[in-house]
């Protein structure tokens, strides 16, 4: 979710969107399932996979909502929504 910009240059800029840190709790299995499948699938770490899970979950939510399930998700992840498709299909 990050926005692009032009530079003085012409050049395009991707600018970061403004993250904030939350802390949970989770049972220890499932932060050991949670460890096999980020590391096996590629992710560069825990948290990359769960706001990845997150994005697709919302997405999935508002799918049922009238939304198609892929269009949702990458309305929220932006980039991010689009590869998190492209590695669900993968899975086809």
């Amino acid at each position: 979710m990050s926005k692009k910009i032009l530079s003085r240059l012409d050049e395009e800029v991707i600018v970061p969107t403004p993250k904030k840190g939350i802390c949970f709790k989770l049972e220890v299995d499932l932060i050991n399932t949670i460890d096999e499948i980020w590391r096996r699938r590629g992710f560069s770490s825990r948290s990359d996979f769960i706001r990845e899970a997150i994005i697709w979950y919302i997405g999935f939510i508002q799918s049922s909502e009238g939304e198609e399930l892929a269009e949702g998700i990458k309305k929220l992840g932006g980039e991010r929504g689009e590869t998190l498709i492209e590695n669900f299909d993968e899975d086809d």
